[in-house]
């Protein structure tokens, strides 16, 4: 339930959104994508959409970065690990601002809970930096390929 709103224009807008009258079933079928909050100073992820339960059938709340790495084609590990290191290493070298400036993105299978794999684009962009400069959230966006 959405909080009163006191102003008339913005309440007019807010009541145009397709989300306040939208249908009762989602066409599963369209849905492509899922996104992620990393927090990189703790490790973790702090906020992930419904929508990765729909593509990969797993879970949303116990997913972790340890799931994640689990969940990638053995084959792609290494490549996983190479272009995560060579972003870090470039990352590393930024300060403040510059860190939004880039947006870092590759390709590797995962596998979803019925035991398939799919092709992924991994794009991920800073969302927030720490007083000396460091990349301390990220977002990760995962979107579907087409086979």
């Amino acid at each position: 339930m959405s909080k009163e709103i006191k102003n008339e224009k913005w309440k007019e807008l807010f009541e145009k959104q397709k989300s306040q009258t939208a249908s009762n079933s989602p066409v599963i079928e369209k849905i492509d994508s899922y996104y992620f909050i990393y927090d990189c100073h703790v490790n973790q992820i702090s906020f992930i959409n419904t929508a990765f339960e729909t593509i990969t059938g797993y879970d949303a709340k116990t997913f972790t970065i340890e799931h994640l790495i689990e969940m990638i084609h053995p084959e792609d590990q290494p490549y996983f690990f190479s272009c995560e290191e060579k972003g870090l290493q470039f990352t590393n070298t930024l300060s403040f601002n510059e860190h939004f400036q880039y947006l870092m993105g590759f390709s590797y299978r995962i596998k979803g809970y019925d035991e398939k794999y799919k092709w992924i684009k991994q794009e991920c962009q800073a969302l927030e930096v720490n007083d000396q400069g460091h990349l301390t959230k990220t977002l990760v966006i995962h979107k579907c390929l087409p086979e």
